[in-house]
């Protein structure tokens, strides 16, 4: 993944993935490294595998619902940073 700086109020980035590289993984390491507690998104392009889920209050813990292994537009999505430190990120869609 490739990153730049393109403004300053609000921090604004572009961030570059290739081919391979994981989107969560990618986006929780940049937020960390700039210590962003929280950001939105607006995407561009596709992705090789998709899996969705949902929020089970109960257990409070986020349950899968939907696996896809096939290219897949890449849909427009709300992000929500996870505080520093922790291994997991997650993406609200409208």
């Amino acid at each position: 993944m490739k990153s730049r700086q393109i403004d300053q109020s609000p921090k604004t980035f572009i961030l570059v993935f290739e081919t391979g590289d994981e989107l969560a993984k990618g986006l929780l390491e940049f937020a960390n490294q700039e210590k962003l507690s929280a950001a939105s998104l607006k995407a561009v392009g596709a992705l090789s595998s998709l899996r969705l889920g949902w929020f089970n209050w109960e257990s409070k813990k986020y349950e899968p619902s939907v696996t896809l292994d096939e290219q897949v537009e890449t849909p427009v999505a709300h992000w929500r940073c996870c505080p520093e430190g922790r291994k997991t990120g997650c993406m609200h869609m409208p």
